[in-house]
């Protein structure tokens, strides 16, 4: 973040959803973004978005300058791995399926797929991740939907990538067009806009609305979508208790804190823990 300024910008005019003009601002952001939700579909955004330049600065080196720079938030992000591996191997027998992950960085997730049988794919922007992931996996660099793939997959993830997708839509039908029939998409680690944390928090929610991190999601807004593309909600999840991340004692206390600042009027100053519903984990089937 510290080589971007001001010219690695461009500003969004309308909702990237919808294309609503009405909407309310919920926090102000670095480089004077405003994070807003739209008022027809409640997708919350931010008003200032990377252009090509800063896609490039800003992911480039993202793998070792932001996902792999803390080695304990690597490790529980590895138990992470695992604990929805395991949820999402459950609903489908990986053996000889053919699985693309999207946004799979170094393919660090894909590696517990391919352990259990399955052939792997990645797509993936960045340069330093892209390079790692090249060594175990077929690779696609670039932006997902001005990719041509060719062949369907059994099972495509979005493991905490969907809030990062310029054009979100455009990525989902995409996905949905490369499943086979009955088919599963996978959302997995993406911030939930709706979730108590988050409308406390704001800025200061786990993972928070910004410049570079776009998008607040909800069930209800995704689910109507893959709906009108010919898939259904297989299933939801909100993982909290079972992560490494949870420590059940503090998080309450700490939003029982904040939940007195917000009665009283008083800015929120400290960071949200994890907590239930903060994160959205949602399984589709394509009919």
């Amino acid at each position: 973040m510290n080589r971007l300024d001001e010219t690695h910008f461009k500003r969004v005019e309308k909702c990237p959803w919808c294309g609503g003009n009405e909407k309310r601002i919920l926090y102000k952001n670095q480089y004077d973004a405003c994070i807003q939700e739209c008022n027809h579909c409640k997708l919350v955004y931010s008003d200032k978005i990377l252009n090509e330049q800063g896609l490039e600065i800003y992911w480039n080196s993202y793998l070792s300058q932001v996902q792999n720079k803390d080695t304990l938030l690597t490790q529980k992000r590895m138990e992470m791995y695992d604990i929805e591996f395991q949820f999402i191997s459950r609903l489908i027998d990986l053996k000889d399926k053919e699985v693309l992950d999207i946004g799979c960085g170094s393919g660090a997730f894909l590696g517990f797929f391919e352990d259990a049988g399955a052939n792997c794919y990645g797509v993936e922007y960045g340069d330093e991740a892209s390079k790692e992931a090249e060594k175990r996996f077929k690779i696609w660099k670039g932006e997902f939907p001005k990719i041509e793939i060719e062949g369907k997959f059994d099972l495509i993830i979005f493991r905490g990538s969907l809030q990062y997708c310029i054009n979100p839509k455009q990525y989902l039908k995409k996905a949905m067009e490369l499943l086979n029939k009955d088919g599963i998409l996978f959302i997995t680690s993406s911030p939930n806009a709706q979730s108590l944390c988050f409308k406390l928090f704001k800025e200061n929610f786990t993972l928070p609305v910004s410049v570079t991190d776009y998008y607040g999601f909800s069930e209800p807004l995704i689910t109507d979508y893959i709906k009108m593309l010919g898939g259904r909600l297989l299933c939801y999840h909100y993982f909290y208790e079972e992560t490494p991340y949870a420590d059940m004692e503090e998080d309450i206390m700490t939003v029982a804190k904040a939940i007195e600042y917000f009665r009283k009027n008083l800015k929120i100053d400290f960071k949200a823990p994890a907590f239930y519903d903060n994160m959205l984990t949602l399984v589709y089937q394509k009919s």
